[in-house]
C-alpha cells in the first residue's frame, strides 16, 4: 500500500471515529450483524470535535477541526449527516488471520455521499469507488453507508445481508455506550480470534528468540525472556476461556476531565467469575494508615484471597524464569512460592505508598505500608518464620542478584518488629553490569534495602522500606491520626470523586511526583558523568490531582476506571509553557528538592 493510500484509509477510520451514535444509538447497533468480532464509534461527533479543540487549548496545543481535517483528506463534502452516527465493525475474514473492517457512515443522501468518489463501477447492491489509487468497496443499509477496502468483499456483503444484530448482545451496557464519547466492543468470537492471534505471534517470538539464542545472539537472554513470553501465551489464551466480552468506552466532561472505563464480562463458570465472587466490598477507605504528602506512586486493595492460590502458579512460572535474578532451581522455586503465599492468605487488605523523598536518596525508598490482618502479632511470627526459611533457600541459590537476608528483631517506638536488610548484585544481570550508576540510583551505592514490620495495633502492620528507624516511627503516628493520612489528601480526593464507589482497588499515580523523581534520577545521573551543567534543571510540575485509577468487580464483570482530572491536564500545559520559556530562555532552573 502506497503512503498516501495508507494515509486516506487512515482518514477513512477517523472519519468513522469521529462521528455520532446520537439519539439513535439502537439504529447504529442494528446494522451491526451478529456475527461481528468488534466494532467502535465515537459519539456525537459535533460533540466531540469540540471536545477534542477545548483539550488541545487546556494543554496549549493548536485547536484544530480534527473532523473538517479528516474530510478534506478523504475529500467528502457531500451526503454525510453529520447529527448521524458512524463507527467500524471487524467481522470473520477468509481466515482467522485475516478479518475484516467495514466503515459505517450516516447518510443523508447516499448518491451525493458517491459522488464524493471516483465511482469505477457501480452496482445494485455494491458499487466500487476510488480514493487515490485505492480500491473500495460501497453498499447502503437503513440509511447508512459502508464501506470497506476491495479485499473486505466478502466481509461486506455479509453486513448488507446479515438479519441477525449484535443490539441483543449489547442491551445491558446500551445506555453506557450512548453515554460515551468514545466507545468499542469485542464480542465473545472476537476476544477468541484476537486471543488466537496473539497468541500465534508470541509463538512467533519464542521461535525467533530459541533461534537467536542458538546463534549466540548477543544480549538475548532465552532461558529468562522464552519462559516469560510462554506465561503471556498462557493469560491471553486464558483470557477467551474467563472473558465473553470486553468493552471499553471514553468520555470528556464539559471542564475536561476524561474518563476511561474497560468492562469485562466474566463467563459463567469460570475461574474467574468464581474468584471475584469471593471479594468482598471495602469497609474503609482503601488508603487508610497511609502517610500523607507528595508521593510518586500509591493504592490499595482488598485481598484476593484464595484466588492468590488459583493463580500461583504464574509467579511461579515467573521464579523459575528469572534463573539470573534468585538462582533458584524449579524445586527451589516452587518452595519460595508456597513460603510466599502461607502469611498473604490471611491479609484482609493493604495499601501502599511510594514517596518522593529527598535528593541522593535511590528510587527504591521511602516505601510505606499497611497490611489488616486477622492478627498482627501472629502475622508478625508467621512473617519471621517465613523469612527464616526463605534465606535458607537464598543461600542455597547459586549467583543469584538477591543475595541471603539479614533478619534481626527490633523494638521501633517501643513495639517488636522485624527489620529485615536485603543485598541485591545486580552484576552479572544482562544489561545492568556495564551500567552500575542506574543500580546505584536505584538501590543505593551499597544495593541494600532495609524494610521493616511492625504490629501497630490488634489488626494492623506497617511496613517501611528503605527509610530510617526514626522516620519509621514518625510515619506509624498516622495509624493514630487519620488527618494525616493520604486519604485525607485534597488532591486525592479531587480524583477519588471521580472513581465509582465500592471498588475493591484503587491506585494513584502523581505526575508530579514522578516527574521530580525522574528528573532528580536523570539528571544525578548526567551530572555525575559530566554530560550536563549543574545548574542545568527542567521546570517543576506544577502542584496538580494525581491519575486516578480503580478496579471494581461486581455480577460477574471486572470495571477498570481511569479518571483523569482537568486541573492535572491544566497543570500539564502549564509544565510546556514552561518548558517552551526554559528552551527559549535558557535559563537555569532551580534543582529538584
Amino acid at each position: 500500500m502506497s503512503q498516501r493510500s495508507a494515509n486516506l484509509a487512515a482518514a477513512v477510520l477517523f472519519l468513522a471515529l469521529l462521528s455520532t451514535w446520537a439519539a439513535a444509538a439502537d439504529d447504529a447497533f442494528k446494522i451491526v450483524p451478529g456475527n461481528a468480532l468488534a466494532w467502535g464509534a465515537v459519539n456525537r461527533s459535533a460533540d466531540a470535535d469540540a471536545k477534542i479543540q477545548k483539550l488541545a487549548a487546556i494543554v496549549h496545543a493548536p485547536a484544530i477541526s480534527v473532523l473538517d481535517l479528516v474530510k478534506q483528506q478523504v475529500g467528502a463534502k457531500g451526503g454525510i449527516d453529520d447529527k448521524g452516527s458512524a463507527g467500524f465493525i471487524v467481522l470473520p475474514g477468509k481466515s482467522d488471520n485475516e478479518p475484516g473492517m467495514v466503515f459505517f457512515v450516516a447518510v443523508t443522501d447516499y448518491k451525493a455521499f458517491l459522488g464524493n468518489f471516483e465511482v469505477s463501477k457501480a452496482g445494485d447492491a455494491i458499487s466500487e469507488v476510488k480514493i487515490g489509487s485505492e480500491q473500495l468497496v460501497v453498499a447502503q443499509r437503513e440509511g447508512y453507508a459502508l464501506i470497506a477496502a476491495a479485499k473486505d468483499r466478502a466481509a461486506l456483503e455479509s453486513a448488507i445481508q446479515s438479519k441477525e444484530a449484535v443490539a441483543a448482545d449489547v442491551s445491558d451496557i446500551g445506555p453506557w455506550l450512548a453515554e460515551n464519547d468514545c466507545s468499542l466492543v469485542a464480542t465473545t468470537a472476537g476476544i477468541k480470534v484476537f486471543a488466537k492471534l496473539a497468541s500465534e505471534q508470541l509463538e512467533k517470538m519464542q521461535k525467533a528468540l530459541s533461534e537467536a539464542g542458538a546463534n549466540n545472539a548477543p544480549g538475548i537472554d532465552v532461558a529468562a525472556i522464552g519462559p516469560a513470553l510462554d506465561i503471556y501465551r498462557q493469560l491471553i489464551e486464558g483470557s477467551s476461556k474467563e472473558i465473553s466480552r470486553a468493552a471499553l468506552g471514553l468520555r470528556v466532561d464539559k471542564e475536561g476531565a476524561i474518563r476511561l472505563v474497560v468492562r469485562a464480562k466474566l463467563a459463567s463458570g469460570g475461574e474467574v467469575a468464581k474468584s471475584i465472587a469471593e471479594i468482598s466490598a471495602p469497609n474503609n477507605d482503601l488508603l487508610e494508615g497511609i502517610p500523607g504528602g507528595s508521593f510518586v506512586l500509591a493504592g490499595g486493595g482488598i485481598s484476593p484471597g484464595k484466588m492468590i492460590e488459583r493463580y500461583m502458579s504464574f509467579s511461579t512460572a515467573i521464579l523459575k524464569s528469572n534463573q539470573k535474578m534468585f538462582g533458584l532451581n524449579a524445586e527451589q522455586a516452587e518452595k519460595m512460592q508456597k513460603l510466599s503465599t502461607e502469611d498473604i492468605l490471611s491479609v484482609r487488605s493493604m495499601a501502599m505508598c511510594m514517596k518522593i523523598g529527598k535528593s541522593g536518596e535511590p528510587i527504591y525508598s521511602n516505601i510505606y505500608g499497611t497490611l489488616h490482618v486477622d492478627n498482627a502479632q501472629e502475622f508478625l511470627a508467621k512473617t519471621l518464620k517465613k523469612q527464616e526459611a526463605m534465606n535458607e533457600l537464598l543461600k542455597e541459590a547459586k549467583d543469584g542478584a538477591v543475595k541471603p537476608m539479614i533478619i534481626t528483631k527490633i523494638e521501633i517506638a517501643g513495639k517488636p518488629a522485624v527489620q529485615q536488610e536485603m543485598t541485591f548484585d545486580f552484576s552479572k544481570m544482562p544489561g545492568t553490569a556495564g551500567n552500575p550508576a542506574m543500580m546505584d540510583a536505584m538501590f543505593g551505592p551499597d544495593g541494600k534495602m532495609v524494610m521493616y514490620y511492625v504490629p501497630v495495633d490488634e489488626h494492623t502492620v506497617f511496613v517501611g522500606a528503605g527509610i530510617s528507624k526514626e522516620r519509621m516511627a514518625t510515619a506509624m503516628n498516622v495509624i493514630k491520626d487519620p488527618k494525616r493520612s493520604l486519604a485525607a489528601d485534597a488532591d486525592v480526593a479531587i480524583v477519588k470523586a471521580m472513581l465509582p464507589t465500592g471498588a475493591q482497588g484503587v491506585v494513584y499515580v502523581s505526575i508530579r511526583g514522578y516527574a521530580t523523581l525522574v528528573q532528580r534520577i536523570l539528571f544525578g545521573t548526567l551530572r555525575q558523568d559530566g554530560l550536563i551543567p549543574a545548574e542545568f534543571n527542567f521546570p517543576r510540575f506544577p502542584k496538580s490531582p494525581p491519575v486516578g485509577i480503580a478496579v471494581k468487580a461486581l455480577n460477574a464483570e471486572v470495571q477498570i476506571h481511569v479518571a483523569v482530572p482537568a486541573d492535572l491536564l491544566k497543570a500539564c500545559g502549564e509544565y510546556v509553557q514552561a518548558l517552551q520559556g526554559m528552551m527559549m530562555n535558557r535559563a537555569p532552573q532551580p534543582p529538584a528538592p
